[in-house]
């Protein structure tokens, strides 16, 4: 009688768990989906609602000054200077990311990916879009690399880049936690 009530005690416990756990990340999927729509639309506010100011990753800070933006001399980025370098900030590479992934197959899954090799042969990259869910993390990757299908000439090149995006759950909410950029 009593190994049947802790088989019970621990099926219950299981079922429990399982259900937090996917509700947990239902939120999670609910709330980057919402995330890309808002930066689909090109909502800044909505978009700085998933990033707390001043921002403490001072990568995302040199993001905007490597994107030629040298004379932002700020200690910490806050929300007016990520609405006035909102465009250095989210780039238009990082907006095809979420046009050609399916987010919502997060649902089931724990990663998108997707590598887009264009058709002609006068472009040189291909672009890698990549979405995955860690625990309480959202990584978000873009790499764009030489293509190694086509032959390329002495001058021919791929400008090299990639950026790596960490969103985390805190208290319920999606929120930006590191950018990475390499290229």
């Amino acid at each position: 009688m009593k190994r049947a009530c802790l088989f019970i005690i621990a099926i219950f416990v299981f079922v429990i768990s399982s259900h937090a756990q996917n509700t947990a990340r239902a939120e999670m999927v609910k709330q980057l989906l919402a995330l890309e729509s808002a930066l689909l639309k090109e909502d800044k506010q909505k978009v700085a609602s998933y990033f707390t100011f001043p921002v403490a990753d001072e990568s995302l800070k040199l993001k905007v000054e490597y994107d030629g933006e040298k004379e932002l001399a700020i200690a910490q980025l806050d929300k007016p200077a990520f609405l006035k370098y909102y465009g250095s900030i989210i780039s238009p590479d990082l907006l095809e990311l979420f046009k050609h992934l399916d987010l919502s197959a997060l649902k089931s899954k724990n990663e998108v990916t997707k590598i887009n090799v264009p058709k002609g042969k006068t472009d040189f990259c291909q672009y890698n879009y990549e979405v995955n869910l860690e625990g309480e993390e959202v990584k978000i990757v873009y790499m764009l690399n030489t293509r190694d299908d086509i032959k390329l000439g002495e001058h021919d090149f791929c400008p090299e880049y990639a950026e790596f995006w960490t969103f985390e759950m805190v208290k319920g909410k999606l929120k930006f936690k590191s950018i990475e950029f390499a290229g």
